[in-house]
């Protein structure tokens, strides 16, 4: 349940190297946020 409080960030393949995401589980859109 980590992932759902936001303790988790990822990269994209299709964005540069050191760009982080994070995906807002709780929202019903799961809009995502660059970190």
């Amino acid at each position: 349940q980590r992932d759902y409080f936001g303790a988790h960030t990822y990269e994209r393949t299709d964005q540069p190297r050191g760009k982080f995401f994070h995906l807002d589980w709780p929202d019903p859109a799961r809009p995502q946020h660059e970190m």
